[in-house]
C-alpha cells in the first residue's frame, strides 16, 4: 500500500511533504482535472506508480470548489478507484443564498454547488453514497478568524452520519460525502 498526494502548486507539496516527515508518501504536481482519459498524465496513474488496478481510497478535502471541471475531476477519480473502492468528498456546505454568496466572494472558490447538486452529481457516478455532518464540539467552535492557534484536536469534532437532507436542517462545517463504486 502507498499514499500518493497530488497539488498543483509545488509550494503546497513542499510544505506537505515537510509535514509528512518520513511517512512514506508519494508527492506529485499535477492536475486533477487532468486524471482521466487516455491523453492523462502518465505520471499520475496507478499503473505509473506500481498498481495496475487503481487506488482503493481517494481523498479529496476542500479542493473541489477550487476546480473549474468538476465534472472532469469526477471522471478522473471514478477511472482511477478499484472496483469497491472508496472517494472521500469533502466540501464546503451551501445550502442556501446566504451560503451561497460567502462562497462566491472567496476568490479561490470556482465551483460553489449546494449540497443537494453534490448529492446529485455524485449519486449519477457511484452505487453507495452517505453523508456526514461535520460538527465542532458541543463545548466551544473553531474560531476561523482568529490569529491565536486553536486548542482543539482532530479528535474533538463529531462526524454524525445523516441524510443529505440533514445539511439543510443542522449545521455543519463541513460537507462530507462518502462514495463507494460498484464491485
Amino acid at each position: 500500500r502507498q499514499v500518493v498526494a497530488i497539488d498543483l502548486d509545488r509550494r503546497n507539496i513542499e510544505f506537505a511533504a515537510k509535514k509528512a516527515g518520513r511517512r512514506p508518501v508519494t508527492f506529485l504536481q499535477g492536475n486533477v482535472e487532468a486524471l482521466a482519459g487516455p491523453d492523462s498524465p502518465r505520471m499520475l496513474s496507478p499503473a505509473s506508480l506500481g498498481d495496475s488496478r487503481g487506488f482503493q481510497v481517494i481523498l479529496s478535502s476542500n479542493v473541489f470548489e477550487h476546480l473549474v471541471d468538476v465534472g472532469a475531476a469526477l471522471d478522473g477519480v471514478e477511472q482511477n478507484l478499484t472496483p469497491g473502492g472508496d472517494f472521500l468528498l469533502a466540501v464546503p456546505p451551501i445550502i442556501g443564498p446566504d451560503s451561497l454568496r460567502a462562497n462566491e466572494a472567496i476568490r479561490y472558490h470556482r465551483t460553489n454547488l449546494e449540497t443537494a447538486e453534490w448529492n446529485r452529481r455524485l449519486q449519477a457516478r457511484f452505487s453507495e453514497i452517505r453523508c456526514f455532518l461535520h460538527q465542532p464540539p458541543e463545548s466551544s467552535a473553531p474560531d476561523f478568524g482568529s490569529p491565536v492557534p486553536s486548542t482543539l484536536k482532530a479528535k474533538d469534532f463529531r462526524f454524525i452520519e445523516a441524510a443529505a437532507e440533514e445539511y439543510y436542517r443542522q449545521p455543519s462545517l463541513t460537507a462530507i460525502f462518502a462514495c463507494t463504486t460498484a464491485r
